[in-house]
């Protein structure tokens, strides 16, 4: 799975100086843009990094996790290179950072990710690496590990700008501080989880659903600990958890655990009493889909 996040590129002028090609190739990102840009020269770009695709080897295309990067430009409605990370992911997590950069961590560097009912933290195909791409210069950079090696964690960008990386195959949790380019331990969520959902809530602090359990948790940043607060009626990983106007957040579809059949069942939960309610039933069964 890569990851596509939405982002402000003060670059994007002199992406869309380029010279496009003619046969209907990419052009490729130049290096060095100018950062100091008006904020009327800026736009939005949709990210997207990593991912499984195919590779050319001396037998032919191969599948193969990738390293590289590619912008789609909202003005333009085009595709342009964006360089290459440091590391070859697939399931990496990514959160777009105050300062318009981008963080993106862990993840597994390998196609053949052997069927293990919960892989943790030790295997030697996850990474505990993470790199931050900048808009500006269009380049990604390496920043200090996380102190776990993470696969399908979250990544949610705090009030107070920091990022909290949990999951992935274990109870810990990081904080990744942009300032200092470095990850710090911050509480243990009560359960060990993978593929969950982590929420922002109007707040501050982030609900923490799903990826092995019924029970939920309330991270505060304030005390930088987990606490319990409402269940769910069913187990989901590869579901959504989406904010709603009102406070509210709608957890909808997955699975009750991998590979297991799709759910089309949703519950909501009510941050002002910490309690989940059967919310409607989509029209068909989901996992793995996306919710805006």
């Amino acid at each position: 799975m890569f990851t596509i996040l939405l982002l402000n590129c003060a670059c994007c002028a002199a992406y869309a100086a380029t010279p496009k090609p003619n046969n209907g190739h990419k052009s490729s990102v130049t290096s060095g843009s100018n950062s100091t840009k008006p904020p009327s020269q800026m736009r939005a770009m949709v990210l997207l990094t990593g991912g499984i695709g195919t590779v050319q080897t001396p037998t032919g295309e191969s599948p193969a996790v990738l390293d590289s990067a590619e912008l789609f430009d909202t003005v333009s409605r085009s595709f342009i290179a964006a360089g290459h990370m440091a590391t070859r992911r697939d399931r990496q997590a990514a959160a777009v950072l105050a300062s318009g950069q981008v963080l993106i961590a862990g993840g597994v560097d390998t196609v053949l990710v052997p069927l293990i009912p919960s892989a943790g933290p030790a295997m030697p195909w996850i990474l505990p690496s993470a790199e931050v791409f900048d808009p500006f210069t269009a380049r990604f950079s390496p920043v200090a590990p996380m102190d776990s090696a993470r696969d399908e964690a979250t990544a949610t960008l705090l009030l107070n700008g920091k990022v909290l990386v949990l999951g992935g195959g274990t109870d810990t949790a990081e904080l990744y501080d942009p300032v200092s380019r470095k990850f710090s331990n911050t509480g243990s969520s009560p359960v060990s989880r993978y593929e969950q959902t982590a929420t922002l809530l109007q707040n501050g602090k982030v609900l923490i659903a799903g990826g092995g359990s019924t029970e939920a948790d309330l991270y505060d940043p304030a005390t930088g600990q987990f606490v319990p607060t409402g269940s769910m009626k069913t187990n989901r990983v590869y579901d959504t958890a989406t904010l709603l106007p009102n406070g509210e957040v709608l957890i909808a579809g997955g699975s009750i655990y991998a590979r297991s059949p799709a759910l089309s069942t949703t519950e909501i939960y009510d941050s002002a009493t910490g309690t989940f309610i059967p919310g409607p039933e989509m029209t068909e069964p989901r996992a793995g889909h996306t919710l805006r």
